[in-house]
């Protein structure tokens, strides 16, 4: 049989697992398996069954498989569920760290907080509280029959926010491993579907959370979806940088404007693009108008190196550049972004020589049009001032072209 094709006379699939409930609403969702786990467990989570504040004490309800993180393992013939942890009321997006195993469940709220729950990798299950507690906050409205009596002792949120007024149902993300924008490494995002608030979250050290709060919106009501980006926000303005490979060294060049209260550049460098070195340094001028900085990394490319500049201010802030790329690869990979302009500023990153950028609008009728002359590596494109609205941004250079859809706000 073809791998590519749906089988036409496919053999019926058999439940193995089936909940009942009496409400159509709090349905949970999101399954997952734990990438590297000895056991083949089939993790999903359960709503507790819908109503207002759990009217049938499903949650902390040990003989209920509503309102529970429940594990399958799949390799066993007999199919026979195991309830991993309980107390959650909605939990329709949850995930497992990819790097780490550690699990984080976004929980929908009742009417008060909602909740972003965590248990690190190796940890038995938990009792995250509800109906108990919502959040943190003792709920005076859960059923006569729930046994809150050990309420004190479940596992408390490592982040909540309230309902109404920041959001009224949230979403649970991921923690970000990949290699493209080194300062989100770490961070857990979770957003709410109302308020379109993006949280980051993160271990602050101490045994204390490190949250970074409402730094975007998210648009859902158009079926759009955004690639979340960092944006340079050290005081400066980095206007382009990049890099030409030489016999033995590699020579990078970056331009600057706007500096101010700026300490230094550190060029660290890469040959997986995960774990970075220090490769140098170099004495910020803090210079208001144009800057051009160059440093020469004594570097023979055996295979693809990546670069990326850490620049850090007077009062200890950091931030990081785009990261680019040269060597023995043939990587063609060519990024056009933001998506959502705001600034009237457009950033291009390609490793490939870029010759010329050409607008339109939906219509295809050309707005505007700049010549590069072969830039590589990251830079901005300026744009015209432009109505508001959606166009077509075409990315071309001698053997290739890229196009992308913008919208100017």
């Amino acid at each position: 049989p073809n791998a590519n094709v749906a089988d036409p006379d496919p053999t019926p699939a058999a439940p193995i697992f089936r909940v009942s409930k009496d409400a159509s609403n709090h349905n949970g969702g999101h399954m997952q398996f734990k990438a590297g786990s000895p056991t083949p467990y089939l993790y999903f989570a359960t709503g507790d069954g819908g109503g207002g504040n759990d009217p049938g004490n499903n949650a902390q309800d040990v003989s209920s498989y509503l309102g529970k993180m429940i594990r399958i393992n799949v390799n066993d013939a007999s199919y026979t569920p195991e309830i991993w942890a309980l107390g959650l009321r909605n939990p329709f997006r949850w995930s497992f760290d990819r790097q780490t195993g550690d699990i984080w469940i976004g929980d929908v709220g009742e009417a008060t907080k909602e909740e972003i729950n965590f248990r690190p990798a190796g940890t038995i299950g938990a009792n995250y509280g509800w109906v108990c507690v919502e959040g943190t906050v003792t709920n005076s409205s859960a059923p006569q029959e729930a046994d809150c009596s050990q309420a004190g002792g479940t596992v408390q949120p490592v982040f909540e926010y309230s309902n109404p007024s920041e959001g009224r149902s949230v979403i649970g993300g991921y923690v970000y491993r990949g290699n493209e924008y080194a300062d989100l490494r770490g961070y857990y995002l979770a957003t709410d579907f109302f308020s379109g608030n993006l949280w980051l979250i993160r271990p602050g050290g101490g045994g204390g959370w490190e949250v970074v709060g409402a730094l975007y919106a998210v648009d859902v009501s158009q079926n759009r979806v955004f690639k979340i980006v960092t944006p340079v926000v050290t005081p400066l303005t980095l206007i382009s940088f990049s890099g030409t490979a030489g016999n033995g060294y590699n020579d990078l060049r970056w331009t600057t404007e706007s500096e101010s209260s700026m300490d230094k550049y550190i060029v660290e460098y890469s040959v997986d693009g995960n774990t970075y070195e220090i490769a140098g340094e170099v004495a910020s001028r803090n210079n208001l108008a144009k800057s051009v900085y160059t440093y020469q990394h004594a570097y023979v490319n055996r295979t693809t190196v990546y670069y990326r500049l850490k620049m850090t201010g007077l009062g200890g802030e950091v931030n990081y550049s785009p990261v680019i790329s040269f060597g023995a690869d043939e990587n063609r990979d060519l990024k056009i972004y933001p998506t959502s302009v705001t600034n009237g500023k457009l950033n291009i990153v390609s490793k490939m020589p870029v010759e010329r950028v050409i607008i339109t609008n939906t219509m295809g009728v050309q707005v505007a049009s700049r010549e590069l002359n072969g830039m590589t590596g990251f830079f901005t494109v300026d744009l015209p001032v432009l109505q508001k609205g959606m166009y077509i941004v075409r990315v071309a250079g001698k053997d290739f072209q890229k196009t992308e859809k913008i919208m100017v706000q």
